[in-house]
């Protein structure tokens, strides 16, 4: 499938049928996942993959108590080390958050290109997970992918702005960015109600006086 086509169709879902992942196909997202670019070359992801119904529950209180986590076929604890921080002390923290960013992003896309779904899940409490799995001190944290096959998938174009909205040629641009239209393929079509708009632009201007 074009790579564009295959962005495009990626959806985060909540709802998974009570279908295995086959063990080819989950050895194929991790492997994508090996191959992120990452800062130094430190490949500081780890990875932990949980298909145990128990500990499944247990994940989901820390990550914003999302129950319906539980019904996904496997979770993907994703992880970094510290050695970006020793490789780069005074930005590290933040190279390998990119890092650990492009892998995420390579196994949505690998899962998506194998006819399964995922969900990329923020973390609310890290040493709650610290606590489930016994993880030592130099480790963080960093999400969890949820990983199965969507019991309802929905292929709409999910909301986007348009690229012209959104690049600056050779220069900073201060023209305002519309944000009541998003463009999909040669359709232009509107993004939120106006009138979510410009309560929307209120606040911001508000909080630029304050």
């Amino acid at each position: 499938m074009d790579f564009l086509k295959l962005a495009e169709k990626r959806r985060s879902v909540h709802d998974f049928k009570k279908k295995q992942v086959p063990e080819n196909d989950l050895y194929y997202v991790l492997e994508s996942a090996r191959w992120a670019p990452s800062a130094g070359n430190s490949q500081p992801w780890r990875f932990i993959v949980v298909r145990d119904e128990a500990i499944k529950k247990k994940l989901a209180y820390p990550c914003y108590n999302q129950k319906w986590m539980a019904d996904a076929p496997v979770l993907i604890v994703v992880c970094s080390n510290k050695e970006s921080e020793r490789q780069f002390p005074n930005n590290g923290k933040l190279l390998a958050d990119h890092s650990i960013g492009a892998a995420i992003q390579n196994m949505l896309l690998a899962a998506e290109s194998k006819g399964l779904s995922t969900c990329w899940v923020a973390v609310s409490s890290e040493a709650r997970i610290k606590n489930i799995f016994e993880i030592q001190d130099d480790i963080e944290i960093q999400a969890v992918v949820a990983l199965g096959y969507a019991r309802r998938k929905t292929y709409a174009p999910a909301p986007r702005l348009d690229s012209h909205a959104l690049t600056h040629w050779d220069a900073w641009d201060t023209k305002e960015t519309d944000l009541a239209m998003y463009k999909t393929g040669d359709v232009t079509k509107p993004l939120m109600e106006r009138k979510k708009v410009k309560k929307l632009k209120e606040k911001l201007r508000f909080r630029r006086k304050r």
